[in-house]
This record gives structure tokens, sequence and C-alpha cells, in this order.
């Protein structure tokens, strides 16, 4: 049975309210000596803060609540980001609640004030990567209740990857090593694909800014709509068999750059001699023991400066802070090398389209 702070009180011949405050961090008067030994005897008796008795006190449950769609392609967290937000926020003596709702669930005025009852949370990181309900977005706006949107852009209270600059940085990395027919791949995004995440959008602006201005064709290659992950092999034969096939490519996600590196390998095709890859990932992917050049997002840092903001939200609901894009880390592996003085024909040639 957990001590009371009686009975720490009564331990280390202090009063009840210097035990307290000593244990609530209350910026107090005390020696070093004194903290100490209510933090010794505290272990050794076992004592635990009522949370309940918190909530009731001081109107704060020590609790963040992580708001994601069910839908799992509007709320991908990798486990960089989650691990970082569990840190922060166990270093501040805060609790993580995973909560993921329908969009039906997020229907009506009273809704979200309802479920955010239901889950006595502080404050919210909101995981919704697109397609996040309108109800949603007007409800954090029109509240000003304590919330920050990650991987996500916003006006403010957001933090998110400079995609944009991320893909600029490997394309000029790309053409530095001679590249100049470079092409940028994405299989999760076409003409009729919906919801779109913002990444899509930035990573092709990035990589065609600096082809522009390089006076480079920037050519994207995908499909009408997602392509299945059990079609894209194929799909990337066709296109790495083409005559005027690119020598180096950008991909979107590691789910892109894994079936364009095993069709290459396929076809005869060798990576980095004939064919360069650098990808997007939230950290260095190996394939098959290859490590590729990858562009790793700050998911670290995104989920630190996440709780960072939150804390400062829910100790000032009316404080918000300009939207905050964060650089991607290009790391070098195996993949990328020098571009071929002649593009070398794979076996077979075919159609693909291009964007």
């Amino acid at each position: 049975m957990s001590a009371t702070l009686k009975q720490l009180a009564e331990y280390t011949s202090l009063s009840i309210a210097t035990v307290s405050e000593i244990l609530n961090h209350k910026k107090r008067p005390y020696n070093e000596e004194t903290r100490q030994r209510v933090f010794d005897a505290a272990r050794q008796l076992g004592y635990r803060p009522n949370a309940s008795a918190r909530s009731i006190k001081w109107g704060k449950f020590s609790t963040i609540a992580l708001l994601q769609s069910t839908i799992h392609t509007r709320n991908s967290l990798p486990s960089t980001l989650l691990h970082s937000i569990e840190e922060e926020l166990a270093g501040r003596e805060q609790l993580l609640l995973l909560g993921s709702v329908t969009d039906e669930q997020l229907q009506g005025q009273d809704s979200i004030p309802r479920i955010l009852r239901t889950w006595a949370a502080d404050g919210l990181l909101i995981n919704y990567l697109s397609g996040y309900p309108q109800q949603l977005e007007e409800f954090v706006s029109r509240q000003n209740f304590p919330s920050v949107w990650i991987n996500s852009k916003h006006g403010q209270d957001c933090i998110y990857p400079d995609d944009m600059a991320g893909a600029a940085l490997a394309t000029e990395y790309l053409i530095g090593l001679g590249h100049r027919n470079i092409a940028f791949v994405n299989y999760n995004f076409g003409r009729f694909s919906s919801p779109v995440h913002y990444s899509s959008l930035d990573r092709f602006s990035g990589f065609r800014q600096v082809m522009a201005r390089e006076r480079l064709m920037a050519v994207g290659i995908s499909d009408d709509d997602t392509i299945p992950l059990s079609e894209r092999l194929e799909y990337s034969k066709r296109w790495l068999s083409a005559p005027n096939r690119p020598t180096a490519v950008l991909c979107y996600a590691k789910e892109t750059s894994i079936p364009v590196y095993i069709a290459a390998c396929c076809l005869g095709l060798e990576v980095p001699g004939d064919l360069s890859i650098i990808h997007f990932d939230d950290s260095l992917t190996d394939i098959h023991g290859t490590k590729m050049d990858t562009l790793i997002l700050p998911e670290q840092e995104i989920g630190r400066l996440a709780v960072e903001e939150l804390m400062k939200k829910i100790q000032n609901p009316s404080y918000n802070f300009p939207a905050r894009a964060l650089m991607s880390k290009l790391v070098t592996g195996w993949t990328t090398g020098l571009a071929p003085r002649t593009s070398k024909p794979a076996r077979g040639r075919k159609n693909h389209k291009t964007s």
C-alpha cells in the first residue's frame, strides 16, 4: 500500500505542507539536503501521488492525448516520433493516451469536447496526415483548446518536416554527382489520389525548382492514382526498361524505393553504377544488406518540440506559435554514385506514365 503525505511527514520530521511542496517541485527556499531527504523517504516508503486528487485540486490530468484517425493512411506514426513524444512527456511526469476516432465520432458541435472529457486530457497532439475532418480544425481554432498539429501544415501551432527543402537538397546532391537525367518517383500520389498529404506536392516542388534552376527537365514518375504495393515491382520494371530511363531517382518514400531497387536488380542494372537512388524515411534503410541514401525526416525533433510547445499552450491557452518546418538530414549510403557516361539499357522496353 502506498504511503501517505502524513506518513512521509512523520518519517522525515517535516510538515505535510513542506513535504507536499517539495514533491510537487514548488520553488521554495528548501535546501538540497531537505529535498533529498523527502525524495529518499518517498522511494523507501513507496509513495505514489494520487493522480485523481491532483486532478480535482489543480483541474489538470497530467495526460496528453495523441489524436489520430482510425484510417491507417491518415495517421502514419513512425516509431521514432512516438518514442520521442513518450520520452519528453515522461521527463515532465505526463502520461500519453493514444486515441483513434472515426470521422463519424467527430461530427456535431459537442462531439470533440465529449471525447476529451472521456479521455481526461489536458491537451492534444493531432496526428492527421491528410483528410482531417473540418470539425476538428474548427474546434481547435474556436475553443482555443491546447493543441499542436504534427506532420501537417496549418497557419500556426504545427510542426512538420520541410519536405520542399529536403527534396531540393537531395536533387542538388545528385546534380553534384553529374546526373542530369533525374526523376522524382511517387507511387503514393496520382491525379486522382485523394486526400493528398502536403509532402507529395512539396517534395516534387522542391525537386522541380532545383531542376528548373539548372535548366534540366523535371520528370515525375507516377500513375493516375496510388499504385498498390503488389503492383509496384512490375510498374518499376516498365519505366526502368524505357529507352531514356533516368540515371538517378529521388523516391517519395521507402515503399517507393524498395520496388525500384529490386526492379533494377531484376533488369540487370547496377545500383549505383547504372542507377542512383535516394529516398525519404524516418531512419536509415537497409535493403538486403544495402544501405540506402536517405533523407532522414526530423521525427525525433518534431516529437520533442511538439510536447514543448503543447506544455506552453496548456499553461497559457492563448499562446500560439508560428508554423515550424524542420529540415531533414541527408545521410549517404551505398545507392548513389557518379553519373554513368552512357545509360546502360535494361532488358525489355515498355511504356510508362510520367507527370
